[in-house]
C-alpha cells in the first residue's frame, strides 16, 4: 500500500514537535473550488471598480486558505489565476445594462451575470486544468 502523506517530526519524551506534511502530500485544488475562487476575484474586482464596495472592508477571508493552497501548489498559481481572471473580466462593471427585477426596483448592474457567465466559461475551466 501506498504512503500518501510522509510527516517530518521531531519527538522528545512524549511531545511531538515541528510535524508537517511533505510538499507532496498537499491536497489537490478541485477545478470546483479554483472556479468559485475566480468568480469571487470577478465579483470582488468589479464590484469595486464600480464603487459598490471595497472587499478588503467586507472582511471575507473564506477563501484564505485556498488561496495559500494555491500558492504552495505551484510556484505562482495563484497571481496566475488572479491575473487571468483581471485581463477576462475587469471591465465587466462597466456595462450598464439596465436588469429589472419583478417589483421594478431595477435597474441594476449586470456584474454578477457577467461574473457567472465566465465562472461557467470553458476559458475558465481549460484555464484551471493547464496552469493549476
Amino acid at each position: 500500500m501506498a504512503l500518501r502523506s510522509v510527516l517530518t517530526c521531531a519527538t522528545f519524551g512524549a511531545v511531538t514537535f515541528a510535524c508537517s506534511p511533505t510538499p507532496a502530500a498537499q491536497p489537490r485544488i478541485s477545478v470546483d473550488d479554483a472556479k468559485a475562487h475566480a468568480l469571487k476575484l470577478c465579483l470582488d474586482g468589479n464590484y469595486e471598480r464600480s464603487g459598490g464596495y471595497v472587499a478588503r472592508e467586507v472582511r471575507d477571508e473564506s477563501y484564505l486558505t485556498l488561496r495559500y493552497q494555491l500558492s504552495d501548489r505551484r510556484q505562482n498559481a495563484g497571481k496566475r489565476l488572479a491575473a487571468f481572471v483581471e485581463s477576462s473580466t475587469s471591465n465587466y462593471y462597466r456595462a450598464q445594462l439596465p436588469m429589472k427585477d419583478e417589483e421594478g426596483r431595477g435597474p441594476f448592474n449586470r456584474i454578477f451575470e457577467q461574473c457567472m457567465g465566465f465562472y461557467r466559461s470553458r476559458a475558465l475551466a481549460d484555464f484551471i486544468k493547464r496552469e493549476l
